[in-house]
């Protein structure tokens, strides 16, 4: 139960704070080792096809460390994609009844970095703010994303977009101030996109916006091509006009 309401937070932190993310992490490591029963607990993620995916492509990136010429960028690179090992954690004590709250979490984040974001580019906020010695954010006026490198910013719109583009899709009977709620996000972080640099974040977007459509219209040929199309007609203006 602890484990399923950190995850939460941790979800929230994501956007956020890279250092608080990374000791809360260390927690839930520590609650998880506390638990034991580890082979119990962590067959279910490793039956997983995700997770199973995840593993082999990192294993392959460490067997790669074996023979590389160029140690620091194999270090740099080992510490990326180290986040995908996570999942086979979090799936290990996962309570299916927290994943809404975990999604929301996230979205919830990541609408609080939009925001700065927003006052930052129209410079209510400066580019740089500190207390101290403390960095708070450090951003540029062509790209201000405050909390994140500007990327995973970008990519972190994305995942926003596609979680509320799928609900506003496929979710008909919910309330319409959840609807509302869900629409506002998404025209608020598309309009953020439009003033961060990141070109991982608009190919993660288009992505993003073509499993939705792929999974919501899978069944119906005629509202999949259409749909598609409307998105490449968009992103044609977008790249034109933005």
């Amino acid at each position: 139960l602890w484990l399923n309401h950190l995850l939460v937070l941790y979800a929230f932190l994501i956007p956020i704070h890279n250092g608080a993310k990374s000791s809360l992490f260390f927690t839930m490591l520590a609650l998880f080792l506390y638990r034991r029963d580890y082979w119990f607990y962590l067959k279910v993620a490793f039956s997983n096809r995700i997770v199973q995916a995840f593993l082999i492509f990192y294993a392959l990136h460490a067997i790669g460390m074996l023979y590389t010429d160029n140690i620091d960028y194999g270090k740099d690179h080992m510490d990326k994609i180290k986040y995908l090992l996570f999942p086979l954690i979090f799936l290990s004590f996962l309570d299916i009844r927290f994943a809404a709250r975990i999604l929301i979490a996230f979205i919830f984040g990541m609408f609080i970095a939009e925001v700065f974001s927003y006052l930052i580019h129209y410079q209510v906020l400066p580019y740089e703010f500190s207390i101290g010695k403390y960095e708070i954010w450090e951003t540029q006026p062509y790209s201000p994303a405050p909390f994140m490198a500007h990327s995973d910013h970008g990519v972190g719109i994305s995942i926003v977009v596609g979680l509320c583009l799928y609900y506003l899709l496929n979710f008909k009977n919910e309330e319409k101030y959840k609807k509302i709620f869900a629409f506002i996000v998404l025209l608020t972080s598309l309009s953020n996109m439009s003033f961060i640099a990141s070109r991982t974040g608009y190919l993660t977007l288009l992505s993003a916006i073509f499993i939705v459509i792929l999974l919501t219209y899978r069944k119906n040929i005629k509202l999949l091509i259409s749909s598609i199309f409307l998105v490449f007609v968009s992103c044609l203006s977008l790249y034109n006009f933005s």
